[in-house]
């Protein structure tokens, strides 16, 4: 009796190889067992890399970002007095141009469609 048990124990084995091995999956079931097994005890090191790459961030948008940003934002305002009273008002790209003179809009576009001032010509 203890041998048709192994018997068909067997059988039951094989039957279920060869169907996994005509649906494609062949392969030793107790090594697919041990390796699962190890994949589930083995730790995720690619999380760690966040870890040790974020205080580089934080340092960064604190200390360079967030400066940048709001320089660019009160750069943009304009700055006056009136009856011992300061006011803020929202003056856009006018800081710029009274900065750097008349001709930055002719500036901008000669760079943005990439002309120069003299006319020259082919010889």
């Amino acid at each position: 009796m203890a041998e048709e048990d192994g018997a068909e124990a067997r059988r039951g084995r094989y039957s279920r190889q060869c169907q996994a091995f005509c649906l494609g999956k062949a392969g030793n079931f107790r090594q697919e067992a041990v390796m699962n097994k190890k994949k589930k005890k083995m730790i995720d090191y690619g999380r760690y890399g966040y870890f040790f790459i974020a205080p580089f961030f934080i340092t960064y948008l604190v200390f360079q970002l967030w400066p940048l940003i709001n320089t660019f934002y009160y750069s943009t305002l304009s700055y006056y007095k009136r009856n011992g009273r300061e006011f803020m008002e929202f003056a856009g790209l006018q800081n710029f141009v009274n900065i750097l003179g008349p001709f930055v809009v002719v500036f901008i576009k000669r760079t943005a469609t990439g002309t120069s001032s003299s006319a020259r010509t082919a010889a």
